[in-house]
């Protein structure tokens, strides 16, 4: 069926899956763990709810559809949302992490520009340099002219 976007919310996706509809969705807001390695399993009950709620207004054949299961999963996001580039502090090892999985689609142009930082010294894209890891401990955070929301800017 698709990405199915109430338009005021990140919607839920929705598609089936071997005599089953499977449908996901982001959390609106960001949990921090203190231990990343720490797995929760099932998701609050509260947050099925609420997406069985929107499924339902959303697909109305839906509405009365049973709860088979679910499960939670840790993001590797950074505080402004915005990935690490560039060297790191230790000499010789350059990032491209915290992407919340969004990078998977960036990677080739972001290898490219890897690739070039590494051999010049410096981003084509004199901007990138902002990407730096140090801009967590400084407050220099990067913000976009349009930020999309709790969810996440990419």
């Amino acid at each position: 069926m698709g990405e199915l976007v109430e338009p005021d919310q990140p919607g839920p996706d929705v598609r089936p899956v071997v005599h089953r509809t499977l449908v996901g969705r982001h959390a609106p807001e960001r949990e921090w763990l203190d231990d990343p390695d720490a797995d929760f399993g099932e998701p609050d009950p509260d947050f099925v709810a609420e997406g069985l709620t929107r499924l339902g207004r959303r697909v109305p054949a839906m509405a009365r559809a049973p709860y088979r299961l679910g499960r939670t999963c840790a993001l590797d996001i950074t505080p402004d949302g915005r990935p690490v580039l560039g060297p790191s502090e230790v000499p010789g090892l350059h990032l491209a992490a915290g992407w919340s999985g969004s990078g998977f689609g960036k990677a080739p142009a972001i290898g490219a520009e890897l690739a070039r930082w590494i051999l010049t010294g410096a981003p084509k894209r004199p901007e990138l340099a902002a990407f730096t890891a140090q801009r967590f401990t400084t407050g220099a955070l990067i913000r976009g002219e349009h930020e999309y929301g709790a969810t996440g800017p990419h």
